[in-house]
């Protein structure tokens, strides 16, 4: 009886300590996936608490330079392309930024390709001839330089020193289309995306490109594309004994069905190839085996290019979850509309289709391994584009696999454009619900900080077509004129402004106004980089804007509001104004408040 009584009470105390002893069945595997999660909560509050902070001159602000003048890069028009047809869609010169090298980067080069989609219809090109994307009239007159593309050694140690310049996307065609295919039918639309190119390289060979003992040629999204499309051909620019590279970001673009197994890419690809003669700029052999369509996709173009290549991607590339696997017309009953719009909402049906989708991203890069001195930096994170943003490029915060940050995977010490192979490892699914909760968490800490740091936080750039352009209304930009007066100035000091289209008929009396969004600044080099955007002086807003959705003038899109004014407010409030405004805000926003109180003491 005592035996059993004791041998009773040792298996109840056995069991009661089950509980809390569960974790100790974890395997090796468990724990440091588990750890992984831990770290990335630990990260996102980290994040988190600068953001609630009340202090303006925080660290992590501190790890920021001030942004003065001279970090802003002009933009150059290449005036020689107009002699040889050279030209953006609208017929404008094309342009780029250039920062000059120095010391021991003095002859070596790094090329940005800018990103911004692309146009597969004659509407769509339409469209772009009245933004950046199509013409130089509309681009920013001066950039800031960052990621990257940043001056400062320890937020680029690789390139900070090296020429480098930023290379504006304005022909639609990831800078290849042909002429021959112009349509002249009236449409004034130029197809030179294969003429910017070569004048672009001549003349940045006239700078000393031609001499370079290292060189990158990259690009974001498009400008990936672009970089990929071009790669080879920008290696026999240079002299034989020089190192030569080419950088994709968020490019690797899949040949994959939608979730209505349509292959809404690969029509979308075929109809930028026949609209501008795409073919004649991608690779022969390619062309030769299969469609020119299915040469875009770099599954395909990295088994031709013989130049080392890296890419830089998300397995849940944002973009391509949204418009490749879950375009709209492939959801019309919005089944996916939470999910598509963040990952972190899918239900488990919705997970196992992402966890296909990142298998086929993993599958088609098993091939790229191939590729000689080619490599690739492959993430989680929900996201489109990285190496521009200095967070993530290269600080304290920049992502990391196997110990290693960001920026060093593409640039190392021994080899100043070394390129290794880096890239997640296959999770199972019960990996996958561990770590939800650390995905979650950092998905969090990531958008936080993209309303400070984007350059354009509302911005459709990243969009790769747009809608037919007779959709919108193209409205001019209006200055208030009569603020100097008042002291209602932009940060810089300009005048703000607004689009305004006049109502008619019944809604001559009615009025809509709709003020644009683009994040805050919460701290002097923040409001300081502002002043060189559209987000902080009118010198940089777009002069003509498209109306669409709750501002559109076409009863079939916008039946309530067609014959109100629809107002578009693009001026912010002078910092009087804004103070006003924030002192009512939540405490999260107090450091917003208490920077423009101190900002209101200095200017008045």
């Amino acid at each position: 009886m005592v035996v059993e009584k004791v041998g009773s009470n040792s298996m109840a105390n056995i069991s009661g300590l089950r509980g809390p002893l569960w974790w100790m069945q974890w395997a090796k595997r468990g724990w440091a996936i588990a750890a992984v999660g831990f770290a990335v909560f630990v990260f996102a509050l980290s994040v988190a608490s600068y953001y609630r902070s009340s202090e303006p001159e925080s660290n992590t602000a501190n790890a920021f330079h001030r942004i003065t003048t001279s970090d802003l890069i002009d933009l150059t028009l290449l005036h020689s392309a107009k002699d040889r047809g050279a030209l953006c869609l609208d017929g404008s010169l094309p342009g780029y930024h250039f920062q000059k090298g120095f010391g021991s980067g003095a002859k070596n080069w790094l090329l940005f390709i800018e990103g911004g989609g692309w146009c597969n219809t004659i509407e769509s090109c339409i469209l772009r001839k009245h933004m950046h994307l199509g013409s130089s009239k509309h681009m920013g007159r001066r950039v800031h330089f960052t990621g990257i593309l940043s001056p400062y050694p320890d937020h680029n140690p690789g390139f900070f020193n090296w020429n480098r310049v930023r290379i504006q996307y304005c022909d639609g065609a990831f800078i290849a289309g042909h002429p021959d295919n112009e349509l002249k039918n009236g449409t004034e639309l130029f197809f030179r995306g294969r003429l910017i190119w070569e004048a672009i390289m001549d003349e940045l060979s006239s700078f000393g490109l031609s001499k370079a003992e290292q060189a990158l040629l990259s690009g974001c999204s498009s400008g990936g594309l672009a970089a990929l499309i071009h790669c080879d051909e920008f290696r026999h620019l240079l002299p034989k004994d020089a190192t030569v590279k080419c950088l994709g970001d968020a490019s690797f673009f899949l040949d994959e069905k939608d979730v209505l197994h349509n292959p809404t890419m690969r029509s979308l690809f075929r109809d930028v190839v026949n609209l501008q003669g795409l073919a004649k700029s991608l690779n022969k052999d390619c062309v030769a085996r299969m469609e020119p369509e299915r040469c875009i996709f770099p599954e395909e173009m990295v088994k031709n290019i013989k130049t080392p290549v890296f890419h830089v991607q998300s397995a849940y590339d944002f973009w391509q979850i949204q418009n490749t696997l879950i375009p709209k017309a492939s959801d019309p009953h919005s089944h996916w509309q939470k999910c598509r719009l963040n990952i972190y909402n899918c239900n488990s049906t919705q997970v196992e289709i992402l966890l296909g989708f990142r298998g086929s991203l993993l599958k088609a890069l098993n091939e790229f391994e191939k590729n000689k001195g080619g490599g690739m930096f492959i993430s989680s994170c929900f996201i489109h584009c990285q190496t521009l943003m200095t967070e993530i490029w290269h600080s304290p915060k920049s992502l990391r696999i196997k110990n290693k940050i960001f920026g060093a995977s593409v640039h190392s010490e021994h080899d100043p454009i070394a390129i290794d192979i880096e890239k997640e490892g296959v999770w199972a699914k019960k990996d996958w619900a561990i770590a939800a909760v650390g995905f979650t968490v950092i998905a969090f800490a990531l958008t936080l900080l993209s309303n400070s740091w984007r350059d354009e936080p509302d911005s459709e750039i990243s969009r790769p077509f747009l809608p037919n352009a007779a959709a919108f209304d193209f409205v001019d930009l209006t200055l208030l004129r009569n603020a100097k007066d008042r002291g209602a100035l932009c940060l810089d000091g300009t005048a703000p402004g607004y689009h305004c289209r006049k109502g008619f008929g019944s809604g001559a009396n009615n009025w809509l106004l709709h003020i644009e969004g683009g994040g805050w600044c919460n701290s002097i080099e923040s409001c300081s980089w502002r002043k060189g955007t559209l987000l902080g002086s009118s010198n940089y807003m777009d002069r003509r804007v498209p109306f669409s959705g709750i501002l559109s003038s076409h009863p079939s899109q916008n039946p309530d509001t067609v014959m109100a004014h629809p107002s578009l407010a693009t001026g912010k409030m002078s910092l009087r104004e804004d103070v006003l405004q924030h002192r009512t805000m939540r405490s999260f926003y107090n450091d917003v408040a208490i920077l423009q109180v101190s900002f209101d003491l200095y200017y008045y």
